[in-house]
C-alpha cells in the first residue's frame, strides 16, 4: 500500500514537470509567426523520417497501429528526450525544437493528464501548415539537398487523439 502510494507521488511530480514543460513550449509557439511554425514542422517531420527510418521512433509509438507496451513507450520517451538534450549541448536549437515536437506528444500519449495541451500545442503548429512548402524550400536552399523522401507527407502528420481542438475566435483589436 504505501509502495503505491510512492508510486502514485512520483507519478504526479513527473506530470506536474511534463504540464510545466509543455506549457512553456505552447506559450513559445504562440510567441512565434505562422510562418516560423511552418519552418518547425517541416524541420520536425525531417526529424521524425530519419528517426523512422533508424526505429527510434516506432509508428507505433505515436498512436499508429497497435500501441506499444507501457515499457516499450517509456523506452522511446526517454530517447527522445537524450535526443533534445543532444541537439542542445551541440547547439542544434531548430532540430532540439524539432524533435521537442515529438517528445511532448509522447508525453500527451503517456499522461491522459497532459493530452490536452498536446492538443494545443499540435493547434499552434497548425498555424504554420500553409507555410510548409515554403519551409522545405527554404531547407533545402540553405542545405544544397531536397529533404528525405517522405518527408513533405509527414508535414502533414498530427498524432492521432492529440488533433487541436476547434479554434477560438482571436478577440478583435479595436
Amino acid at each position: 500500500m504505501l509502495g503505491n502510494w510512492f508510486k502514485r507521488r512520483a507519478q504526479l511530480a513527473s506530470i506536474k514537470a511534463v504540464t510545466a514543460d509543455i506549457e512553456r513550449f505552447i506559450l513559445s509557439l504562440r510567441g512565434q509567426s505562422d510562418e516560423e511554425n511552418g519552418m518547425l514542422v517541416a524541420i520536425a517531420a525531417i526529424v521524425r523520417v530519419n528517426l523512422r527510418a533508424d526505429n527510434l521512433l516506432p509508428d507505433e509509438a505515436l498512436g499508429i497501429g497497435t500501441p506499444l507496451a507501457e515499457t516499450a513507450q517509456a523506452e522511446v520517451q526517454l530517447r527522445m528526450s537524450q535526443l533534445v538534450q543532444q541537439f542542445q549541448k551541440h547547439n542544434q536549437l531548430s532540430d532540439a525544437a524539432a524533435a521537442m515536437v515529438w517528445l511532448h506528444s509522447l508525453r500527451a500519449f503517456r499522461y491522459p493528464e497532459v493530452r490536452p495541451l498536446g492538443r494545443q500545442m499540435w493547434g499552434e503548429l497548425g498555424r504554420g501548415f500553409p507555410h510548409i512548402f515554403d519551409a522545405f524550400r527554404l531547407i533545402e536552399e540553405a542545405t544544397g539537398k531536397p529533404p528525405p523522401a517522405g518527408a513533405l507527407q509527414a508535414s502533414q502528420f498530427i498524432p492521432v487523439g492529440l488533433e487541436p481542438f476547434e479554434p477560438s475566435p482571436r478577440p478583435l483589436s479595436g
